[in-house]
């Protein structure tokens, strides 16, 4: 896969959901740490942070991001684990009943 695919996929997955991009901002701002003020870099960071929907010192939680990782991979592990169950119970009743 080539960079600009990259680029691609990227902005495809961002455009899909109306979350996404604030699923994204959020992932950018809990690992990075804040810059300082009055630096352009701030007030690229202060637009990132409104649409992760960071307000009122929201990051300030002494969550590490660790331990948010750690949350996440659950999270995608429960739901993957639902999808299965999903899957398997829709292949069960797409079986013919046995007589």
């Amino acid at each position: 896969m080539t960079t600009p695919d990259i680029f691609i996929q990227g902005w495809a997955w961002l455009m899909n959901d109306w979350t996404h991009p604030i699923v994204a901002a959020a992932a950018i701002t809990a690992v990075t740490p804040t810059p300082k003020p009055g630096t352009w870099l701030s007030k690229a960071y202060k637009v990132i942070d409104v649409l992760a929907i960071n307000v009122l010192h929201a990051k300030s939680t002494g969550v590490t991001s660790t331990a948010l990782a750690e949350q996440i991979a659950d999270l995608l592990q429960e739901k993957a684990q639902q999808e299965i169950m999903q899957a398997q119970a829709q292949v069960h009743l797409s079986q013919p009943a046995k007589e």
